[in-house]
């Protein structure tokens, strides 16, 4: 049951990271980015990262050992980037990514590269969308003094939905972005590496949906996807077409299963994924 808690809490929040033992989890409302953490039992350090965010837009967090960083769009409609100084006690945006603009309805999804470069993915203003990547950072690491950006528009996407969730995965062979298309309602796969391709994720319309995100089964090899839709139900769906509904969100955010605690190894892959 926990899992499935916290895979619900990492759909509906504005962006995560997820580790084994905590989630960082990004809230919205009301033009106020916030970050909390949850431990598996409780929230625990509530940080206020931004007060002038677009309501209810997206977010992402990349988190590791050493650093966080927070990807988030402004109530301008265009992308920002804080990173904690530990010297000043509170967020610094970058504004080298103002220049970026996002569509008004239009989300986001964030990771590293390889080489530890912030990788974004973002809808903008004309709907498409648009790669772009870190290609300077100062000796010490720092986004705001040196760090330089390179956009390439993602031309051979399949008509993005307006506001369609985005869910991104770097492996071996690449960056992969997750989807949904406005000429079939399907999750589509945009896939990059010399040359980008996309293909439909499965053979299946699942419409308009809340929440995207997708991982790598590693056991199987292939990518699972895990979907919030217009109804409030949670789907798993592997790559392939295989769909299974974990449940229902009541109006409180919590699920309420449809399946038994034979599911819940399928989990594993999600929080061992990023």
């Amino acid at each position: 049951m926990s899992q499935l808690q916290d895979l619900t809490r990492c759909l509906l929040a504005a962006g995560y990271a997820a580790r084994p033992d905590r989630q960082y989890l990004l809230y919205t409302q009301d033009g106020v980015l916030i970050s909390k953490l949850w431990t598996g039992d409780s929230f625990g350090e509530e940080e206020l990262v931004a007060t002038s965010v677009r309501p209810d837009s997206s977010a992402a967090i990349l988190a590791d050992a050493d650093d966080r960083v927070i990807i988030g769009i402004t109530a301008s409609s265009t992308l920002a980037a804080f990173q904690y100084d530990e010297d000043e006690e509170e967020w610094i945006q970058d504004g080298a990514l103002s220049a970026y603009n996002v569509h008004e309805k239009g989300r986001l999804s964030a990771c590293y590269t390889a080489d530890h470069r912030i990788c974004i993915v973002f809808q903008n203003g004309s709907g498409a969308l648009v790669h772009i990547e870190e290609t300077e950072v100062d000796s010490e690491g720092s986004l705001d003094e040196g760090a330089g950006w390179t956009a390439t528009v993602l031309k051979k996407a399949s008509d993005p939905l307006p506001g369609t969730p985005i869910s991104t995965v770097l492996d071996d062979n690449g960056l992969h972005v997750f989807y949904v298309s406005a000429a079939d309602q399907r999750v589509h796969h945009l896939h990059g590496g010399e040359t980008w391709a996309d293909e439909e994720m499965f053979d299946q319309t699942l419409g308009p949906l809340q929440g995207l995100v997708v991982s790598t089964n590693r056991e199987k090899g292939r990518f699972e996807a895990y979907v919030v839709t217009a109804d409030k139900a949670v789907l798993q769906v592997e790559d392939g077409g295989d769909k299974r509904e974990l449940g229902k969100v009541d109006d409180n955010g919590k699920l309420v299963p449809s399946t038994t605690a034979e599911c819940f190894f399928f989990f594993y892959y999600f929080f061992y994924a990023f």
